[in-house]
């Protein structure tokens, strides 16, 4: 005969089981419902550029995840056999998460936008203008502006997307936020800290684009 105690002790313990099941098939339904807006977000960025010919993105799941204070480097499940090649930038819905850095055949490793060897020109969007500057990984975390010819409009929250002149990368990524403006660094000039556009410690799905250079508006 089962203890009165034992009894009474397993409806509860099913109930747990039960719940814990729940929460995990809800955070489940979650990062798919993120994936899908990332996907929707990235298909209509796409729609907003003139390509020769529409970008494919190649979608990937991250694997591995190195962060210190020098190198920090994810892995990908897509490799040379799936048309990845060094250099191609690697997305998350609008936000651009860093660069392919290494290509295996079955896999690839990318360099996050806040490694220290991480470095793109990027602009600003202000009162109708676009301010041109370079973008650097500071290794621990976030971003450096550097190079920024007109710093009137640089103040905490404000957007800098990926410029268009690099050839690999397509113009109007979100590369991250203005997070703290100093006065003055070490060789006097006005030290800008960005944060990334996304959670990269977060990451479970990206998208690579094979990128062919867009047509200018005229």
């Amino acid at each position: 005969m089962v203890p009165a105690a034992r009894a009474l002790e397993d409806p509860a313990l099913e109930a747990a089981r039960l719940q814990t099941e729940l929460d995990a098939a809800n955070d489940t339904i979650a990062r798919l419902k993120q994936q899908l807006t990332d996907r929707n977000d990235l298909g209509r960025f796409f729609e907003t550029i003139e390509w020769r010919a529409p970008p494919r993105a190649i979608p990937a799941w991250v694997q591995g995840v190195e962060a210190d204070v020098y190198r920090r480097f994810f892995d990908i499940d897509r490799g040379q056999s799936h048309g990845i090649r060094v250099g191609m930038p690697v997305v998350s819905g609008k936000a651009l998460v860093g660069r392919v850095h290494f290509v295996g055949r079955k896999y690839a490793t990318v360099r996050r936008v806040d490694d220290a060897g991480f470095r793109i020109e990027v602009e600003l969007r202000a009162e109708k203008e676009s301010i041109p500057g370079v973008a650097s990984g500071d290794g621990v975390g976030g971003l450096i502006l550097r190079f920024t010819p007109d710093t009137r409009y640089l103040e905490s929250g404000v957007p800098v997307f990926t410029s268009s002149y690099d050839r690999q990368i397509p113009h109007g990524h979100l590369v991250g936020y203005v997070k703290e403006v100093d006065e003055h660094d070490r060789d006097r000039v006005e030290r800008v800290t960005l944060r990334p556009g996304i959670a990269l410690g977060r990451l479970a799905q990206v998208w690579v684009i094979p990128i062919e250079r867009p047509r200018q508006r005229r």
